[in-house]
C-alpha cells in the first residue's frame, strides 16, 4: 500500500496514462525509422545516378522496391499518428507503425549502404551511420518481437477467440 502523501495524482490513472505514453514513444520511433529510410534512400540514389549506374543495373528495381515499401509504411505511420493527434490511440495502428518502420528501415539502409559498396560501410558516411542505428530502433518502445506479440493479441483475439492458457 501507498501512503497517501506519496500518491501522484488520482489512484488507477497510471496504467492509462504510461499506455498513452507508450503509443507516444512508438509512434515517435517508427518516424525516426521513416526519416532514416528516406535518408538512406535518397543518398543511394544520389551516389548511383553520379556514377551512372542508375539507369542500367538491377538497383533501378531495387530503389523502386524499397520506395514502394517506404510508401505503405508512411501511411500506417500517419494514420498512427492521427489517431494520437485526435485523442483516440489505436493500439493496433501504433504497434503496426513501430513494427513496419522499424524492420523496413533495417532492409532499405542495409540495401542503401550495400549501394554505396565499401564506401557505404567506412565510419563517418551517412548511409553506414543510419544503419548502424536502425536496428536500435527495432528495440526502443518495445522489442519488434514483444511488439508482435501485443499485436497478434489485439488482431487475433477478436476474430479467433485467443486466450491465454491457464498456467
Amino acid at each position: 500500500v501507498v501512503p497517501a502523501g506519496h500518491v501522484l495524482g488520482r489512484p488507477g490513472l497510471a496504467l492509462p496514462l504510461g499506455m498513452v505514453a507508450n503509443a507516444y514513444e512508438r509512434v515517435a520511433l517508427a518516424l525516426l525509422a521513416l526519416g532514416a529510410m528516406r535518408a538512406g534512400w535518397d543518398s543511394a540514389v544520389q551516389f548511383l545516378t553520379t556514377r551512372g549506374l542508375l539507369d542500367r543495373s538491377p538497383w533501378r528495381h531495387r530503389l523502386t522496391e524499397d520506395w514502394i515499401t517506404m510508401q505503405g509504411v508512411e501511411r500506417v505511420v500517419r494514420a498512427a499518428a492521427a489517431s494520437l493527434a485526435e485523442g483516440r490511440p489505436d493500439q493496433a495502428l501504433v504497434l503496426t507503425a513501430k513494427i513496419a518502420a522499424t524492420e523496413a528501415c533495417h532492409e532499405v539502409l542495409a540495401r542503401a549502404a550495400q549501394a554505396h559498396g565499401a564506401r557505404g560501410f567506412l565510419q563517418g558516411e551517412l548511409v553506414g551511420r543510419l544503419l548502424a542505428d536502425a536496428r536500435a530502433l527495432t528495440v526502443g518502445g518495445g522489442a519488434t518481437e514483444a511488439l508482435m506479440d501485443a499485436l497478434s493479441r489485439v488482431v487475433l483475439a477478436p476474430r479467433t477467440r485467443l486466450q491465454e492458457r491457464p498456467r
